[in-house]
């Protein structure tokens, strides 16, 4: 497992493009704190913090793909097209 994880592909020699991380308060124990690390790993080895952007969102694994806004827009994709205008 961990050798698939993207904390162990993380260096200093490398250059990542802007990133969009979300996570669930309410995920399986410890994926909220294993994306976070991974979110402060990033930072340490110089990916610059405007660079990278972590949305914590409350509920479960994925409660939000459901979701919809109060114009109808699903959750999720607006997540996504914020990120991408921004």
């Amino acid at each position: 497992v961990n050798e698939a994880a993207p904390l162990y592909h993380i260096g200093e020699d490398k250059e990542y493009p802007r990133m969009l991380i979300i996570v669930s308060d309410k995920d399986m124990e410890n994926r909220y704190e294993q994306t976070l690390l991974t979110a402060s790993t990033l930072k340490h080895f110089g990916h610059r913090e405007d660079k990278v952007k972590l949305l914590v969102k409350n509920g479960g694994h994925c409660h939000y793909l459901p979701t919809f806004e109060e114009n109808g827009e699903n959750s999720f994709a607006k997540m996504v097209a914020d990120y991408i205008e921004s």
